[in-house]
């Protein structure tokens, strides 16, 4: 239990615990930047911390998946950005505690690099537990946006605050559909085990970072394809404006639009067809997503598109990639009875190709960011 591992680092018992969980982003690809529609869930895989306050003016962070201690002066300064501390000490940063000193333990078990949110699980369970700890009485809105803040602007990582919302706002069996644009959030009953249905994950085990510049030229394309439009994001372009549009923009950025508008259309297609326990469209939903981010976005890999074609071949309903994309995972919707399946032809595929063994997991959605009971 965390509580032990800051025990067994700090030497006392910590005074509160949280834990926060990744996600898995059903549908609604890089369409949050663009003030769109997405569609995540919350997975058990969750990120946990214990903390306290000491009388010290430093922050002392632990890692237990690391074994590795990291101390900071309060109040922080400069961050130093080579290190897995920089998102819990951005997010400290910003929520400007002055010289209050922190003992944090960390231990996660979301995979880092899969495209599960492994960062904003670890900003979230400390946001929360900090603000917690010393009262400061933020709502989870303002989480999420200043823990979107710290991997925007401290960390420089420019993502939407989709991974924040689902991680602080999910529930157990439901997905967060999110309007990124009014930040309004719904969240929708998945059904997925009433129906004999189960979520794969397939981790391909190559890694991604989006700090890099991948996800920031894509980010850049889309902004710049709004401002040849006229337009104040793309969430203002319907199917309908696409025609006659390509005079205006690069081949590139036309695209890139074209993604964005299909793909908004398609997470509110999703919705409905959840509602309705239409799995079968859900399925053709995710396989037409994924095909737009390898054609349209080209953020997919082999290892992704593999996956994918082989869960589909496989009896699966739907299967895309998911995440920020550049490597990471796969997901794929199957029936209970066909997971074994899917999941061996996947394993043999990938050995065939020469590509390492992926990592194949089932995901349940999950309850948010929430405190932990304390042992007894």
């Amino acid at each position: 239990m965390i509580q032990e591992v800051f025990k067994n680092q700090f030497g006392y018992t910590p005074e509160l615990s949280f834990q926060a969980p990744g996600r898995v982003n059903l549908i609604g690809e890089h369409t949050d930047y663009n003030q769109g529609f997405v569609l995540p869930m919350a997975i058990e895989q969750t990120t946990k911390v214990s903390i306290s306050k000491n009388n010290d003016q430093i922050f002392r962070i632990f890692s237990k998946n690391t074994d590795e201690l990291v101390q900071a002066s309060a109040p922080l300064a400069e961050i130093d950005l080579s290190t897995w501390a920089k998102y819990p000490l951005a997010v400290i940063q910003l929520l400007e505690i002055g010289d209050q000193g922190l003992d944090i333990a960390i231990s996660s078990e979301v995979p880092i690099g899969a495209g599960l949110s492994s960062s904003a699980a670890l900003e979230c369970s400390v946001a929360s537990a900090v603000n917690e700890l010393l009262g400061l009485g933020k709502t989870n809105k303002e989480l999420a946006f200043l823990c979107q803040k710290a991997e925007n602007t401290v960390i420089g990582a420019p993502t939407g605050n989709m991974d924040q919302l689902a991680s602080l706002f999910a529930e157990k069996d439901k997905a967060v559909f999110i309007d990124c644009q009014t930040n309004d959030l719904q969240l929708v009953e998945l059904g997925f085990d009433q129906a004999g249905l189960e979520l794969m994950v397939i981790d391909t085990r190559t890694s991604h970072d989006l700090a890099d510049g991948d996800y920031g030229n894509r980010r850049n394309e889309c902004f710049s394809a709004a401002q040849h439009l006229g337009v104040s994001s793309l969430r203002q372009m319907s199917i309908k404006d696409l025609d006659g549009i390509d005079s205006l923009l690069s081949e590139i950025e036309f695209k890139r639009v074209r993604h964005v508008v299909y793909e908004n259309a398609r997470v509110l297609e999703a919705v409905q067809a959840i509602n309705e326990r239409d799995f079968q469209t859900l399925g053709r939903l995710l396989l037409l997503s994924h095909k737009s981010m390898r054609d349209d976005f080209e953020i997919s890999t082999p290892e992704l598109d593999e996956a994918v074609e082989v869960a589909m071949n496989s009896s699966a309903l739907g299967a895309r990639m998911t995440g920020g994309g550049f490597g990471g995972s796969a997901i794929a919707l199957v029936k209970t009875e066909n997971k074994q399946s899917v999941t061996e032809a996947i394993y043999k595929a990938f050995e065939a190709k020469g590509f390492k063994t992926p990592d194949i997991f089932n995901v349940i959605a999950s309850a948010g960011a929430h405190q932990l009971q304390e042992q007894a």
